[in-house]
């Protein structure tokens, strides 16, 4: 928790809310992330030389022989994400804060945008909202909208991004070409299974595409090294 929320640079470029008030920018961090578990692991593959399945032909041995296969596991809880109302009611910032009615409830919200419905369209998937919206695409204003009385915030809610999980794996081998000389080979797979992670539905309660998600993170990376010891 801090009231500093720089994401990405430590020049101290976020603007507090209001000074007359330091308490209204107290929060989580924006990589805040109250769960993360990580999981290491190498296995040594049985063929070549010395190995359960020895290969005695010299050229083979180097081909399939010494190969080491390693991987990461990481499941992680999602980062916070601030409720934006979009509406300059305070200061200069385009962020007044948020009002919920109707019995509606910040938990109920973040259920709902969490939840994807239906199949992929040609511009977005759909958050469980279809309860919430109006005709327009806009989410019904009785139930979330922005805060909109002049000189006053709304409720600063956050709501927490989708729980991510990372398949990561590597390939690494070392020939030796002489006495001194070796050669290293690695080859690493981030996000091996090439899953796409999406983030919660679009949460401004101004917007025409509230609840719709149009854009995901996680495409697989491929990186190959070779290193010559001496």
């Amino acid at each position: 928790m801090t009231d500093i929320q720089n994401a990405t640079d430590q020049t101290g470029t976020f603007q507090w809310f209001t000074y007359r008030n330091a308490r209204l920018s107290y929060g989580p961090l924006p990589f805040d992330r109250r769960q993360v578990f990580n999981a290491f692991w190498t296995y040594d593959l049985p063929f070549g030389r010395g190995r359960k399945l020895s290969v005695d032909n010299w050229l083979v041995d180097r081909l399939i022989g010494g190969w080491t296969v390693g991987g990461r596991e990481t499941i992680a809880t999602g980062n916070p994400v601030i409720l934006n109302g979009g509406r300059n009611t305070f200061n200069n910032l385009s962020q007044g804060g948020v009002v919920f009615g109707g019995g509606f409830t910040p938990e109920q919200l973040q259920r709902a945008l969490s939840t994807v419905v239906g199949g992929v369209s040609s511009t977005a998937l759909i958050s469980n909202v279809a309860g919430l919206t109006t005709s327009t695409g806009a989410v019904n204003p009785s139930l979330y909208a922005p805060a909109s009385t002049p000189g006053q915030y709304g409720s600063l809610i956050y709501l927490r991004n989708n729980t991510t999980f990372q398949f990561d794996m590597s390939l690494n081998k070392e020939v030796r070409i002489s006495e001194r000389v070796r050669l290293n080979l690695l080859v690493v797979a981030l996000n091996f299974l090439n899953h796409p992670f999406f983030g919660l539905g679009n949460t401004s309660p101004t917007a025409t595409t509230f609840g719709q998600v149009t854009s995901a993170t996680g495409a697989r990376t491929v990186q190959i090294r070779g290193g010559l010891q001496w």
